[in-house]
């Protein structure tokens, strides 16, 4: 049995969301986390609503499958954007991410990953991710080693 991270978003992804983690014997964790889009990169990108079935879009929901992945290489900015941990790599399963992954959407581009905190001490938007704090990343990370994860991603 692989873990599984249960993923709760507003439907408002300006608000932090909060996912979940259930381990193989049944103890939990939880983290706050940040589903949505930059307004700014989406506009940019030819998504101006954000759309989770287009590039820059916000998280798709749907059933994935984690991966954990290396941490990004080298520059500050690579650091400061996706944060000094390993990173999870979101293949999609079912759902509205399968869909948008079958289409217009890169599935590269569906991770975990941590990152440096907004100006206000906040978690950031990405490109279409699910951002953790590095703490909570690397909290993650520990607790799940080299698992498969299993995720599920939905909205209120």
């Amino acid at each position: 049995m692989n873990p599984k991270l249960q993923v709760i978003l507003n439907q408002n992804r300006s608000k932090t969301g909060v996912a979940m983690l259930t381990m193989p014997d049944g103890s939990s964790h939880h983290f706050a986390c940040l589903a949505k889009s930059d307004n700014a990169a989406a506009v940019a990108h030819g998504n101006p609503t954000r759309n989770p079935l287009l590039p820059f879009g916000d998280l798709p929901k749907g059933i994935y499958t984690g991966e954990v992945t290396a941490a990004a290489a080298g520059s500050d900015t690579a650091k400061r954007t996706y944060g000094p941990h390993a990173r999870i790599l979101l293949l999609a399963v079912s759902g509205d991410c399968l869909e948008a992954c079958t289409g217009k959407r890169p599935r590269w581009g569906l991770m975990i990953h941590g990152g440096a905190l907004g100006a206000k001490g906040v978690l950031r938007p990405t490109h279409g991710c699910l951002r953790l704090s590095d703490d909570n990343m690397k909290t993650l990370l520990d607790l799940i080693g080299d698992s498969t994860l299993d995720v599920v991603v939905t909205e209120i």
